[in-house]
């Protein structure tokens, strides 16, 4: 399979030991072979090499400083990273393979770590913020079909994205992990408490919408929210709880409609009946609860509107009806 490659045009001026150097367009094959449009190679003037696990940028010996572009191969920019002496740091944004930004950082590296905010999902609804210091990864994952570093658009579309925390003894824990493929969430991301041990969330995406098992923890380990989403809406059995427990919730969706029987809790009130479609139908109960006291409130919905009569009981006796009509 031929590899398409990178077209990486670099719009900045070196400006590195007094020198202004103009730099030419450049097309990318294979792994750091570094050709210019021509055709002719320019390893002289150009290379790449790796320091301290960065991939490095060199033009006529000199490290690159500034901004670099990248382009696939019908032209798309697919990332703008701006670089210090050879090495990514400052404002980082890659894009898909339509050219819509997806991840966006502004960091600072510090050593072996960058310090500032990550962005992920810069240009839709749903936004994922991580602030502090990080150590970041791009894992290769194989495939018979492209060569592990390759950097195609096929490959980086094949990223693992990791975040480790370095504070203390839990510097190797993996906080956040996903794979972003053709510039999208796809399979399975994680993301951790601080602690690193804890995990806070479990998504799954197929081609950048929210697809299967998701679920979200306390830190102490208790589930918040769990269930399916099929192509986008949910689906299959859900539990659902506010942080505070206030207001928790259990029952079947269909189509992203609540469907079926549902049991809710909202403060010491306990609900159970079910749903058609998102609407209240058929008989539900209303417990409530108070200490030395519970009572009963019984009676029928139809179209999600209380009909007919509606029975209170307290310690198991009536005490009023309540007509609403037919």
């Amino acid at each position: 399979m031929k590899k398409p490659g990178i077209l990486l045009i670099i719009m900045m001026t070196i400006l590195l030991m007094g020198c202004n150097v103009d730099n030419p367009s450049f097309i990318e094959k294979g792994y750091d072979k570094i050709m210019q449009i021509s055709g002719n190679p320019v390893t002289n003037h150009f290379k790449v090499e790796f320091r301290d696990g960065q991939k490095c940028f060199y033009y006529k010996d000199l490290p690159v400083s500034g901004w670099v572009e990248t382009f696939n191969s019908v032209g798309i920019k697919s990332s703008d990273i701006n670089y210090t002496r050879g090495i990514p740091n400052g404002e980082f944004i890659f894009y898909n393979e339509s050219g819509k930004k997806y991840l966006k950082a502004a960091l600072i590296r510090e050593g072996n770590i960058y310090v500032g905010k990550i962005f992920i999902g810069y240009d839709d609804k749903e936004k994922i913020e991580l602030n502090g210091k990080f150590k970041l990864t791009f894992d290769w994952i194989t495939d018979p079909e492209v060569r592990i570093g390759d950097r195609s658009p096929e490959v980086f579309a094949r990223d693992v994205f990791q975040q480790f925390c370095i504070d203390g003894e839990i510097e190797n824990d993996i906080l956040f992990h996903g794979v972003i493929k053709n510039g999208v969430k796809s399979g399975k991301w994680l993301e951790k408490y601080d602690d690193g041990q804890q995990l806070k969330y479990e998504r799954n995406y197929t081609n950048g919408v929210k697809d299967g098992f998701w679920a979200e923890y306390t830190q102490d380990g208790n589930v918040l929210c769990k269930g399916n989403y099929i192509n986008g809406v949910k689906s299959g059995y859900w539990e659902e709880k506010d942080d505070d427990l206030y207001r928790s919730e259990k029952g079947t969706y269909l189509n992203g409609k609540k469907n079926g029987y549902w049991e809710e809790t909202v403060g010491g009130v306990y609900r159970t009946g079910n749903y058609i479609q998102g609407l209240k139908q058929g008989i539900w109960q209303e417990k409530f609860f108070s200490p030395g006291n519970s009572s009963l409130y019984i009676g029928e919905y139809d179209n999600g509107v209380q009909k007919g009569i509606w029975k209170y009981f307290e310690d198991g006796y009536l005490q009023r009806e309540d007509n609403y009509g037919k």
